[in-house]
């Protein structure tokens, strides 16, 4: 864990957490995200401050302001991380959900009834037939599947995680 009282100084990455960052990044990758996302993603995750700054980010990660912003913003937009903003300040400060991977089964969910969406608009509108029109069939159908069992996943989780994680400790 990344620790620093909320007035210290930025702190540096030890060995063990720049290893760390890099494994989450490299798998985070792998699943089809970026890479870049899957830094800061690891970094936040770790992180014990309530808010980090994006200027922190591109320092402790050694990467361009831009790559950062670009980062986050898919994240927030995935619902992963949150933006915050401070009264007269004009940073950006992020922290990651307490709960990220019910924010992925949420943000997949929106992703399938839009995709569910698309598919069932060119089975109605495009002038498909044989194989053609098949495909899209199984493709609406398998997004409406998903969509419903996507909705169970995330109840499932709910209540797993409920069950076998105690409620985070105010710090």
């Amino acid at each position: 864990m990344i620790s620093r009282q909320p007035e210290s100084p930025e702190p540096e990455m030890s060995a063990a957490v720049r290893a760390f960052v890099e494994d989450f990044a490299d798998n985070w990758y792998e699943g089809g995200y970026g890479r870049m996302e899957g830094r800061v993603m690891a970094y936040l995750l770790i992180s014990s401050a309530e808010r980090v700054p994006s200027a922190e980010l591109a320092r402790v990660l050694g990467v361009a302001a831009g790559a950062v912003s670009m980062a986050t913003r898919n994240l927030v937009t995935q619902g992963f991380i949150r933006r915050h903003r401070v009264p007269g300040d004009r940073s950006h400060y992020f922290a990651a959900d307490d709960d990220i991977w019910g924010g992925f089964l949420s943000g997949e969910r929106r992703w399938v009834f839009r995709m569910e969406n698309v598919l069932g608009a060119a089975g109605a509108e495009l002038p498909l037939a044989g194989a053609a029109r098949h495909r899209v069939l199984v493709a609406r159908e398998y997004m409406s599947w998903l969509g419903g069992y996507n909705q169970q996943m995330l109840q499932d989780w709910r209540a797993h995680l409920q069950s076998h994680v105690p409620p985070a400790e105010e710090s």
